[in-house]
């Protein structure tokens, strides 16, 4: 039976192959996306712990690494297009992250992830309750 590390182990190894083959040098895109993975592996709580909540900054610079470096940017590439083309899908890539981070907020900050920062909390006068908890006043609103 194939696990799901197994099976990721695969695919990312045949990816990586693929982009040999096209002679592509993905080296800081791929470093992006593992900086991205550490970053969010290291917000991880355990039960005893509350999330961390952090500034715009940091949550920007992740959302960077991962959406636009580490996968905008592989796209434009595979498809072939103009690498320039990333500044004009920048903001779409930050619209689409927002959509994701509301989808999931829920599911998200049980497993210690909470991807609104503190500013937005604060100005949306929001708590670490109203996001762990789906029957919060949030519920109606997602």
């Amino acid at each position: 039976m194939w696990t799901l590390p197994i099976l990721i182990d695969g695919l990312l190894e045949y990816v990586l192959y693929l982009v040999l083959q096209l002679g592509a040098d993905f080296e800081n895109e791929a470093l992006a996306l593992m900086q991205s993975l550490l970053f969010d592996a290291k917000r991880r709580t355990t039960v005893c712990q509350p999330p961390h909540i952090l500034p715009r900054d940091l949550l920007a610079k992740n959302l960077y690494k991962l959406d636009i470096i580490g996968t905008i940017r592989p796209t434009l590439f595979f498809f072939r297009e103009d690498m320039e083309k990333v500044h004009y899908l920048h903001q779409l890539g930050v619209a689409v992250r927002i959509k994701y981070n509301l989808k999931d907020l829920f599911v998200e900050a049980k497993k210690g992830l909470i991807n609104i920062s503190i500013e937005d909390m604060e100005h949306f006068h929001l708590s670490k309750e109203d996001l762990s908890n789906p029957s919060s006043r949030l519920a109606g609103i997602f």
